[in-house]
């Protein structure tokens, strides 16, 4: 069965955990489009536009990014320092930011904003423990 998990981006690392211990390689033909999709998508591959133009990275990270009503959309994706940020997993912080599967999860940036006010702290709800961080 194929889902696409909304705000459960630790999804894809215990699926891709669960694929290596089983020793199977993830590809499109084994895992369909979870292989080639991340968890959090916020600013890297979505965002919101409210009904008044606000531009956030996702309906529950409520960041400003710009409005629609005042520059071009494209101009927003390209030129947000927010949305700029969330596509540079090497500003991540935290365990996030030392995490080998930062960039097929990413954390939710929406909980982390809530818990700490920056949306690239670490995620605080993920229990994972990074490699890196046990060194």
């Amino acid at each position: 069965m194929q889902l696409k998990a909304t705000c459960a981006p630790h999804y894809y690392r215990i699926m891709r955990e669960r694929s290596k211990e089983d020793g199977k390689k993830v590809t499109v033909e084994s895992h369909g489009m979870d292989a080639v999709t991340r968890g959090c998508l916020g600013g890297t591959a979505f965002l919101f536009i409210s009904h008044v133009g606000q531009v956030q990275p996702c309906g529950y990270l409520e960041v400003d990014c710009g409005n629609v009503r005042q520059a071009p959309l494209g101009e927003i994706w390209r030129d947000s320092e927010v949305l700029k940020n969330l596509r540079n997993f090497e500003l991540y912080r935290g365990k996030c930011g030392v995490c080998e599967y930062r960039r097929v999860c990413g954390g939710c940036r929406a909980r982390a904003f809530e818990a700490t006010g920056d949306y690239l702290e670490e995620e605080p709800l993920c229990t994972y423990v990074p490699r890196a961080a046990c060194r």
